[in-house]
This record gives C-alpha cells, sequence and structure tokens, in this order.
C-alpha cells in the first residue's frame, strides 16, 4: 500500500510541478517522476498484466531517455571567447533546432512518443498500462492517470512551442558554463 500511496503522490506532484519548468533538466527530472510513479504503481499492483505493462512502459522510457539524452549533447554553444555554454533554458531550443531540420525532427518524434500522443511508443506503453488496469477493475485509478497523462502532454508539447514558434529576434544571452 505505501508503493501504491507513494507512486500516486510522486505522479500527481511531478505533473504539478513540470508545468513551470522553464530548465530542461528540471523538466526531464520532474517528468521522470510522472513516469517513475506510473510504473512502480503499476508494478506494485503485482498482478501479471500490471507487471508485465509495468516493465514494458520501463524499457520504452529507457530507450526514449537515451535518445533525449543522445539530443542533449547538441544543446551547446559557443560564447565570443569559445568557452561552450550548455542551454538549459527550453525558450532558447529554437536557436539550435531552427537550423537543422531532420534533427528538429528526430527530437520532435522523440517528444510526442515521451508525451504519450497515440501511434507512437509511449502510447502504446501507456494504453497497455490503462487496459492492465481496466482488466483488474481499476477504473478510478484509469481515470486518474488518464487524465494526469494529459496534463503531462501539455508540458511536452511546450517545449515544442519554443522551437518552432519562437520568436528568433528574442535571443538573451543567459549561460551555465561548462567547467
Amino acid at each position: 500500500n505505501y508503493c501504491l500511496i507513494l507512486s500516486g503522490v510522486s505522479v500527481i506532484y511531478g505533473s504539478l510541478i513540470s508545468l513551470y519548468q522553464t530548465s530542461f533538466k528540471r523538466l526531464l527530472a520532474y517528468g521522470s517522476m510522472v513516469h517513475l510513479g506510473l510504473i512502480i504503481f503499476s508494478i506494485s499492483l503485482y498482478t501479471p498484466q500490471t507487471v508485465t505493462a509495468g516493465i514494458f512502459y520501463l524499457f520504452s522510457y529507457i530507450i526514449l531517455m537515451l535518445f533525449i539524452f543522445s539530443f542533449m549533447l547538441f544543446l551547446f554553444e559557443k560564447d565570443c571567447y569559445n568557452n561552450l555554454h550548455y542551454l538549459d533554458d527550453i525558450s532558447k531550443f529554437y536557436m539550435h533546432f531552427s537550423n537543422n531540420i531532420v534533427l528538429s525532427t528526430y527530437f520532435v518524434l522523440i517528444v510526442f512518443s515521451l508525451a504519450g500522443l497515440p501511434f507512437f511508443i509511449g502510447f502504446i506503453a501507456k494504453l497497455y498500462i490503462f487496459i492492465s488496469f481496466i482488466d483488474i477493475f481499476n477504473i478510478f485509478e484509469v481515470l486518474i492517470f488518464l487524465s494526469i497523462s494529459v496534463l503531462s502532454s501539455s508540458y511536452y508539447i511546450r517545449i515544442l512551442r519554443f522551437i518552432f514558434f519562437s520568436n528568433k529576434h528574442n535571443k538573451v544571452k543567459k549561460y551555465s558554463t561548462i567547467i
């Protein structure tokens, strides 16, 4: 019961806090609270359907995080002194992804999958978890996690808003130095 309560609290807390994040690393951290809370909740119900759904969601989430961390390698820029600086503010992503359409397309596909939009691996994993909840008659949990999933989709889609619909004249130089 403690795992169920703590995972439910982490899902709710992570989804509410990540709505107001502008730092990409913090957004990923709070988003991972939501994803792992859903995985722990699914595994804690301890039926064959929920455990396999949780493990499938865990594997798909690990693959998506590997792709996201590989894209984080591209989020550096040089200043006038040739020092590397990491771009952490998601409002500055337009500068890097606007020049390379292939890179931005792959990043969009990964973010769509993290958001759980239909026909991506994130959607299939969440659907599998929701179906396993329905199989054991946890309709109330399905409604709660479905509404939180819709809420968490909004902060992933917000990243795409900054990539494609940002004003390119709105460049603010705020660096976090790489040592």
